[in-house]
């Protein structure tokens, strides 16, 4: 083997050896951000009428049969009686 074709895959493991290790040599970044009490009810929310509109295209498309459909909704209106109190809206 000649030199040069040495040195090429030497760069190439060393290239390679940087791309693996990169999650490990860059600094971590912040994974939970603190949130108000007033920003997680408004992301449970969301997460609710998320899942809401869910059951509704599952319950249109003949996935989810009626009498699961009434369960789900009576468990999500429970639960939006108790967002609703807890902000007194």
């Amino acid at each position: 083997m000649t030199t040069g074709s040495i040195l090429l895959g030497l760069a190439l493991i060393l290239l390679v050896g940087l791309f693996i290790a990169q999650p490990l040599l860059l600094p971590e970044e912040k994974k939970a951000r603190s949130r108000s009490p007033r920003q997680k009810l408004l992301a449970q929310k969301a997460a609710l009428l998320e899942e809401v509109r869910a059951l509704d295209f599952d319950y249109d498309t003949g996935k989810i049969p009626q009498k699961f459909m009434n369960r789900s909704a009576r468990n999500w209106w429970r639960q939006r009686r108790k967002f609703c109190r807890r902000w007194k809206v």
